[in-house]
């Protein structure tokens, strides 16, 4: 029997089409690899913990036609039926279509216009198991077996998001690009990073990754560094959470939030209502993507009034009742707002902020969002 698409369709995808952490689910000859790979990283002393690899093609399938419908980028009737959903897409009504589907946009948590005009996609290497999301600790220097040292040598492809303590310049963007593998099997360290692997001459990306965590570990932390760690009253927001690395902010303090949704930036002002557990009004929490947004060490928060933007970058401004708003944007003290800026990455919106101009240097701050499904990427080089 078909059900009318609506918020009562989370709920089902939540139960019947969940998405897999486990590595026995992966694609069999791409698993064999990952094994590999993990063992190496676990046998040198890292610590390995996978956040998601086999995506759920039900799930993707509400995701894609959900967000096409809800923006009107298709006619409700026009939806491909899939075995195993009984969903009926089209009310009979355009508005009423289009309702039922932005219910399910909210509660997926999916990123809308003007931010992200694409539709999720149908087809991925997560969706066919032969691609995993993983954050790797170690402390002081791993290294790792010489005789794996030749096969650095090649190519191969690397998405990577570096957390605290690594700069920009360190690391390869998240949006996915070829990397040189270096020649040395050493690797100093003492934080953490998020890696996306894909069976690309597996085992040479995954010792680049390793690798390549050697530069963000050693850069050391400063003014200019785009840590998090540095700038803790700085976050990024989806919906009416924001995520800040502030373990104990006060109930009342004030939040100027920057919107990046459109063409210009609009200011509004919120404050934080309560400490955010659970996914109630905190899309970054669904249970697809809470555990590689919590990573950073990163503590959510409930702002009220709800904002009416999707995405926005915050900053703190304390608990007095009158704000310097052009105080609270120029966070490095230099007698100027910063440049805020969000883009898209493969899986992801990286978040910025900027002393001069975006690209020019360093950031000041800089924030990941994982959503958890594939988004076209357009986030520059620079970033």
């Amino acid at each position: 029997m078909e059900a009318r698409s609506g918020a009562h369709w989370v709920t089902w995808a939540n139960v019947h089409a969940r998405n897999s952490r486990r590595i026995e689910d992966l694609d069999a000859s791409f698993r064999r690899d990952v094994k590999t790979f993990i063992d190496v990283l676990e046998d040198a002393g890292a610590r390995v913990e996978v956040s998601a690899n086999r995506r759920d093609p039900k799930h993707a399938y509400l995701f894609h036609w959900s967000w096409k419908i809800a923006n009107g980028k298709c006619r409700p009737a026009d939806a491909d039926p899939m075995v195993g959903i009984g969903i009926r897409w089209d009310h009979g009504d355009d508005a009423a279509s289009k309702a039922g589907a932005l219910e399910m946009t909210r509660g997926l948590g999916l990123a809308m216009p003007p931010r992200s005009i694409h539709a999720p996609g149908l087809t991925s290497n997560h969706i066919a198991g032969r691609a995993v999301d993983m954050t790797v600790r170690w402390d002081g220097t791993i290294e790792l077996p010489e005789k794996m040292a030749p096969r650095w040598r090649s190519r191969g492809r690397l998405t990577s998001m570096p957390t605290s303590r690594c700069t920009r310049s360190a690391l390869p963007t998240e949006c996915g690009n070829y990397v040189p593998m270096p020649r040395t099997g050493r690797s100093t360290g003492g934080n953490a990073m998020r890696v996306t692997l894909h069976p690309v001459v597996f085992i040479v990306a995954a010792t680049a990754c390793v690798l390549l965590m050697a530069c963000a570990s050693t850069a050391a932390p400063s003014s200019s560094s785009s840590t998090s760690e540095v700038s803790p009253s700085i976050g990024w927001l989806h919906g009416g959470c924001i995520a800040l690395s502030a373990a104990e902010v006060a109930v009342g303090t004030g939040v100027v939030l920057v919107s990046l949704d459109g063409p210009r930036q609009t200011l509004t002002s919120v404050r934080i209502s309560e400490h955010a557990d659970d996914v109630e009004g905190c899309p970054a929490l669904l249970e697809d993507r809470s555990a590689a947004n919590r990573a950073n060490a990163l503590s959510f928060y409930r702002v009220e009034p709800v904002p009416t933007t999707e995405l926005a970058i915050g900053v703190l401004s304390g608990r007095s009742g009158i704000v310097d708003v052009d105080a609270v944007l120029d966070t490095n003290d230099d007698g100027r707002r910063d440049t805020f800026t969000q883009c898209s990455t493969a899986e992801g919106v990286r978040f910025s902020v900027w002393a001069d101009k975006a690209g020019h240097g360093e950031p000041l701050w800089s924030g990941y969002y994982y959503l958890g499904y594939n988004v076209q990427p357009n986030c520059p080089e620079v970033y």
